[in-house]
């Protein structure tokens, strides 16, 4: 079964949230110096050592419940899936009396007691983490130290008085210290998530792979963009660069290969396991109905779509793989909600429609960025009619829908309107994309239409 504790959207989500939080801490820091320059009306080199403490106590108080809350994101997200695929793979009366936690009472619902049954991480284990991210975070007082030393002196040197010193220094914290300190952040928040998720499927001792995933967009190092997808075994290392890493922002890696880094772990775990209390039975662990999807994972959707007759035009470097570009004419839902009788029955009849339909000759003419503020924001290729073929897109949009017959109607769930053509090249908010997508603008052909189960798929050859 496979488990994807936090993707790479989400991992991205979780540093942002740590972001207004640390802004407000470096100037309240910040201010405690110059709230007592003023109040002495004098300033003194000596006095920015009380940056230290109190940007310790804002690291404790207000940075490290995020920390706190994106590990146990990562141990979640490997604990609950397998809970949720164990319960679904022993009756209760299955359940041994060993497995069975003192708090779950007779009676209880048997998540509980199926959760009881997987070792999850300790409070000792995730204080132990997250107390040396506590150190590496209150280490930044260093970086603010410096920045507000360096322009308390030019003030002095240029005899500027309290007031305009007091301002100087506190420029320090929106200008020069918050953005190196936001990647310091981020780098800590994504690395607890990761670090949450490991030791909890270690702390599971089950057998199964790991994978290694990196974003989709042009920031990517090239070293991780060449370890994405890498899959190893649970305890085994990624060949990262010229390291051996066990994870992504593993703490023996090297600084250039941790730094700033938005890569996560996929994990497959074994089907059947010999879990403890069983006196050596082997349980096997179906996959979970909610069936995760994730970047670079195999999908779990349902489509009709028209396939590029050269996908390698308009893919991006670090974008959406070209044999993956397609233009959706209709959304299906959930792969797993069709029957391999409906999946035939459906497309029999997009063959049968599109039986003797010419290629689309069509124009890519603009770039659009989709869903900002969701999980899935993507980039996108806007598409049109190509000049010899006006209302062909339109017509083909037609037939998929004509393909979906009565007893077909119910699984299709309801579609975005108006419908918009589009080929998306990478779920990404990166500004930086969108240079790279521009020089993918112009002429495009369709020569297949594609119907897809997850990763079943059936491609009806056009202009047959």
């Amino acid at each position: 079964m496979k488990i994807r504790p936090v993707s790479v959207v989400e991992g991205q989500a979780l540093g942002d949230a740590i972001v207004p939080a640390l802004a407000e801490s470096i100037t309240r820091t910040v201010a405690t110096v110059t709230r007592h320059w003023r109040e002495v009306g004098q300033a003194s080199v000596d006095d920015l050592a009380a940056i230290t403490p109190a940007w310790a106590r804002e690291v404790t108080e207000r940075l490290m419940p995020h920390l706190a809350d994106a590990f146990w994101a990562g141990v979640n997200g490997v604990h609950a899936p397998l809970t949720q695929a164990l319960t679904a793979a022993l009756p209760p009366a299955e359940l041994p009396d060993e497995w069975q936690d003192p708090a779950v009472v007779e009676g209880a619902p048997l998540e509980e007691a199926g959760a009881a049954a997987i070792a999850k991480v300790t409070n000792e284990q995730a204080l132990h983490y997250l107390s040396e991210a506590n150190n590496r975070l209150v280490a930044v007082s260093n970086l603010i130290w410096e920045l507000a030393r360096g322009e308390l002196l030019d003030g002095m040197a240029a005899g500027e008085g309290v007031e305009k010193l007091a301002a100087r220094v506190a420029r320090v914290s929106p200008q020069l210290a918050q953005p190196r300190a936001e990647v310091i952040a981020r780098t800590e928040t994504l690395g607890a998530a990761n670090a949450g998720s490991f030791a909890q499927i270690q702390a599971t001792g089950m057998t199964g792979t790991k994978k290694w995933l990196a974003a989709s967009d042009s920031r990517v190092r090239p070293s991780h963009s060449r370890a994405s997808g890498q899959e190893v075994a649970i305890n085994d290392t990624f060949s990262v660069g010229a390291a051996a890493m066990l994870r992504p922002h593993d703490p023996n890696a090297p600084a250039s290969e941790t730094v700033n880094c938005r890569c996560v772990l996929t994990y497959s775990v074994d089907a059947q396991q010999e879990l403890p209390g069983m006196a050596g039975a082997i349980v096997t662990l179906d996959e979970p109905l909610t069936a995760q999807a994730d970047d670079g994972e195999e999908q779990t959707g349902a489509m009709i779509a028209l396939v590029p007759a050269d996908p390698g035009k308009l893919a991006l470097d670090g974008g959406e793989a070209a044999d993956d570009l397609h233009l959706t004419l209709l959304y299906l839902g959930e792969a797993a909600e069709w029957s391999e009788a409906q999946r035939q029955a459906l497309a029999d009849n997009v063959a049968r429609l599109f039986r003797g339909y010419g290629e689309v000759d069509a124009a890519a003419f603009g770039v659009n960025l989709w869903n900002p503020g969701s999980d899935t924001p993507a980039w996108v290729l806007a598409v049109g009619d190509g000049p010899e073929q006006a209302g062909y897109l339109g017509e083909a949009h037609e037939l998929a829908e004509q393909a979906i017959s009565p007893d077909l109607d119910e699984l299709v769930p309801a579609q975005h309107t108006p419908w918009a053509a589009h080929v998306c090249v990478a779920y990404s908010t990166d500004p930086a994309v969108l240079p790279a997508a521009v020089e993918k603008l112009g002429p495009v052909s369709f020569d297949r239409v594609r119907v897809a189960f997850a990763g079943s798929v059936t491609d009806t050859p056009l202009g047959g």
